[in-house]
């Protein structure tokens, strides 16, 4: 409940959704700001990509 409310206080005033994290009281400190920055880095979400790719166009044949 917490993360969905200040989600939709970022979707309905056009905010920050990391910046909004990092200054709710109730969110900030159950997070380090490292982890912070970790959570919101899309480097991590995508780390595989390359591998996953691969995989998949090697299995059916495409490139």
């Amino acid at each position: 409940e917490m993360v969905q409310s200040v989600a939709m206080q970022a979707w309905e005033k056009g905010q920050s959704f990391p910046e909004l994290v990092r200054a709710d009281p109730e969110l900030s400190p159950h997070l380090t700001a490292e982890e912070l920055d970790q959570l919101f880095d899309p480097e991590y979400y995508l780390r595989y990509e390359d591998f996953i790719f691969n995989r998949v166009f090697q299995e059916t044949g495409h490139e």
